[in-house]
């Protein structure tokens, strides 16, 4: 299986990542009735997954990989950092979708995908291995995703959504999603999520080999697909391809990592400051949520 997959043609690095940006912001741009939310992966190997989903993963053979296991252990999150009072905001009690976006958002591993509507911000973390060591994935390519954002506004998850998100009984969240990924707008609960333009994925888990939400992403056409019949037609008049997926993958060459995180600074004012800013006002938050990150097995 093949992702519908594009990667930016040989020559100098600059025009490289011209080219790069001119079919990311095409893709962007291209249709009204189309809509594209992004994530950036420092690896381009890495699956395509929420963080919690990872974490289970992480802990087989002795908890199986399933949407149960996934939502005791997220409400096993919620339930730790309620008791460590991290659900407070300025005097508002979060519920437990907004808390969820805020550990996120901070490094915990939670059932939400990170995504943003800005393209250039997740081209940011494409070339930003991480935090607290942005070239450690230098000499790996990137991946940046277009995932399309679900049209049915049934699938909208609002703001500050009171509903627990999982309990034995029902009217729930969790239990909520079977009718596919939802498209969750968090609060601007922190400087971090507002700096980023962050949103999120929420849906029911899918045990695809690179994807673990139920979307349309395998190419019938591994390298001539739609996205790169669009691409080539960029500025040239009558109908683009039409979207066969729901997911696209922009290869970035490793090479041009070094020079795509100088052309983010000086052109668009992405820098380490900008993009995590420090949250003063809550010293253990950060500590709280990197160790409960991705790689972390469940406790159980």
């Amino acid at each position: 299986m093949a992702w519908e997959s594009w990667t930016p043609p040989g020559g100098g690095w600059e025009h490289r990542i011209r080219v790069l940006l001119r079919a990311v912001m095409g893709l962007h741009s291209t249709w009204s009735g189309e809509i594209w939310l992004w994530r950036g992966q420092s690896r381009a190997d890495y699956r395509l997954e929420p963080g919690m989903h990872s974490r289970v993963r992480a802990s087989m053979p002795r908890l199986a990989l399933s949407e149960e296991n996934v939502r005791w252990a997220s409400a096993e999150l919620i339930r730790v950092a309620r008791a460590n009072r991290l659900d407070r905001i300025e005097g508002l009690q979060l519920p437990d979708l907004a808390l969820l976006a805020h550990l996120q958002h901070h490094g915990a591993a939670t059932p939400l995908l990170d995504v943003t509507v800005d393209p250039l911000v997740a081209l940011w973390m494409v070339a930003h291995a991480s935090a607290d060591d942005p070239t450690s994935d230098d000499d790996q390519d990137g991946a940046l995703f277009a995932i399309r954002r679900p049209d049915d506004e049934i699938r909208w998850l609002v703001p500050l959504d009171s509903r627990p998100y999982w309990n034995e009984r029902s009217g729930d969240i969790a239990g909520a999603l079977t009718n596919g990924v939802h498209w969750y707008r968090a609060p601007d609960i922190s400087e971090r999520l507002r700096i980023q333009r962050g949103s999120f994925l929420v849906g029911p888990l899918s045990t695809d080999s690179q994807v673990s939400f139920p979307l349309n992403w395998e190419s019938r056409y591994p390298g001539r697909g739609w996205l790169g019949r669009r691409i080539q037609r960029i500025g040239q008049p009558g109908q683009p391809a039409r979207a066969t997926t729901e997911v696209v993958m922009f290869r970035v060459p490793r090479v041009l990592k070094p020079a795509l995180r100088g052309w983010l600074t000086d052109r668009a004012g992405l820098t380490q400051s900008v993009i995590y800013p420090t949250p003063w006002h809550r010293p253990f938050l950060e500590e709280f949520c990197r160790g409960y990150g991705r790689t972390r097995p469940i406790d159980f």
